[in-house]
């Protein structure tokens, strides 16, 4: 029986992997484990606040938009030369109408492309803007945020407000792709840019109404792009301006209870400030503000968090007693450091340094992807997802940083330093808010790890640039080590929370 070799080969080998499978089933089943734990996942796209894209899409009236559209005050035909930001201005030459083209609808499943344009009045259509204006809109996402965070530097926001502020922008944008889908796949035709421009100048024109004017200049422009290069029609345009307000008006809705425009009224201790005697000079050993001066935001940390649920896993441990040795090291430390400070620390501090009138620590960061996003040369599409996963992320860290801040109410290192040393000053002016823990630790690192999700290939990079972001903070005079170390632990939990949504 089986006398060819051949078949007492084959036999011989069935048995062999036989006996593998039945001898090692968990040797086999951890390195399969290890193996798929070794392959992250690529970030998903998602929407962060608008839920279903086709309920949003059930709102949209094409006649009462195109109608909207030819009104005057909808879209007045651009004559003459008008001044827009940053010096640029539109001529007067006509638009071309767009040219139609047969839809072709994928097998795969994919989203469907633009469809056919429908015809409409030349003179809906204003005369493009000049070449220069239009090349400053070829990415609209981009230039959208662009002029938030400029926004932000008017405004003078502190960090916690701007990343809410950049967060709210970005969903925006982001969740605009979610209904432009929706919108596609019941071949309506939309417009990509008009969408973006209208759902963009509401949320701006919410967050920053003063600068409405600079709102209207940016969207006259950014609203007829896909027209003027012929890919889009009139009435794609008005459909997308209508369901970028719908967008708006959906996030704003989801946002506008969040906490942010509560009263902040912190209850203080009587044993920080006896009321009606506050004391002239703060404890050492206990945060308060120096009057005149009022505390940041006391009740931020009770601010909605996007996309989480809950703090659950994200809040810092206490920190030391401030008798405790542990502290008594991290005082010494901190005064050897200040009195002997380098060249490349001070460079470190200036770097990073986010202060009034700046785009602060959430624009940095986002400044930080739009290097990134340049190199890698993403789309429209992917660069509002980069985006809103990043302010998602600033936004929810500083809630839960600031949360623990004042639960702990630690001091500034600025009260312990005077003490010792009258003639030290911190090189940035600090927040009038506590110290532990860092803010600035807990925002990079959680936005350092997420922006490493989609930049696999700068990790490293991201990591050594949140490291700067948290050191900066103790050679400027305003954060303790202890502040950075439970920053940096805790932005390292927001971003793995992050990166379970994404992935």
């Amino acid at each position: 029986m089986f006398r060819s070799p051949f078949l007492m080969s084959l036999l011989l080998a069935a048995l062999i992997l036989t006996g593998c499978a039945a001898d090692t089933p968990a040797a086999q089943e951890n390195t399969t484990a290890t193996a798929v734990a070794e392959v992250a996942r690529e970030p998903q796209a998602r929407a962060w606040l608008i839920g279903d894209g086709a309920r949003l899409v059930a709102q949209l009236d094409p006649t009462a938009a195109l109608a909207e559209l030819a009104r005057p005050e909808g879209a007045a035909p651009i004559t003459g030369t008008t001044t827009l930001i940053s010096g640029i201005s539109i001529n007067e030459a006509q638009a071309p109408m767009p040219t139609a083209h047969p839809i072709v609808l994928p097998a795969n499943g994919s989203a469907p492309p633009t469809p056919v344009p429908t015809a409409a009045p030349a003179s809906v259509v204003p005369a493009p803007a000049s070449a220069e204006a239009q090349a400053a809109w070829a990415k609209p996402v981009s230039a959208w945020m662009d002029l938030g965070m400029e926004a932000i530097a008017r405004a003078e926001l502190t960090p916690n407000r701007a990343a809410r502020d950049l967060a709210i922008l970005s969903v925006a944008l982001n969740d605009s792709y979610v209904v432009l889908d929706a919108a596609r796949a019941q071949n309506i035709e939309v417009s990509e840019e008009a969408m973006l421009a209208a759902a963009a100048r509401q949320i701006l024109n919410t967050s920053h109404p003063s600068d409405a004017t600079i709102w209207q200049q940016a969207y006259d422009v950014a609203m007829w792009m896909g027209a003027w290069n012929h890919h889009d029609s009139a009435q794609a345009v008005a459909n997308g301006i209508q369901l970028g307000k719908i967008v708006a008006d959906a996030i704003q809705d989801r946002v506008r209870g969040d906490g942010a425009t509560a009263p902040q009224i912190f209850d203080w201790p009587e044993s920080i400030i006896p009321p009606g005697q506050p004391t002239p000079a703060p404890p050492v050993d206990r945060w308060r503000p120096v009057l005149p001066d009022q505390p940041i935001d006391p009740l931020w940390g009770k601010v909605h968090l996007i996309g989480l649920s809950g703090t659950d896993g994200l809040t810092a441990a206490a920190p030391p007693n401030w008798d405790a040795v542990a502290f008594a090291n991290t005082r010494t430390a901190f005064a050897n450091t200040q009195h002997a400070l380098t060249d490349e620390q001070r460079q470190l501090v200036r770097k990073w340094a986010a202060a009034s009138e700046t785009q602060t620590l959430a624009g940095l960061w986002f400044a930080q992807a739009r290097a990134l996003l340049s190199g890698a040369r993403l789309d429209n599409r992917a660069t509002a997802q980069v985006y809103a996963a990043l302010g998602v992320t600033l936004h929810n860290a500083f809630v839960v940083s600031w949360a623990d801040a004042y639960r702990y109410l630690v001091p500034r290192p600025t009260n312990w330093m005077h003490a010792s040393d009258p003639a030290w000053s911190p090189a940035v002016p600090a927040l009038s808010a506590p110290s532990y823990p860092s803010d600035s630790a807990a925002a990079s690192v959680a936005a350092a790890d997420v922006l490493a999700a989609f930049f696999p290939a700068q990790a490293t990079q991201l990591a050594a640039a949140a490291d700067e972001a948290a050191r900066s903070q103790v050679y400027a005079g305003v954060h303790w080590q202890i502040d950075t170390d439970a920053g940096a632990d805790q932005g390292r939990r927001v971003g793995q929370a992050m990166l379970t949504l994404i992935r």
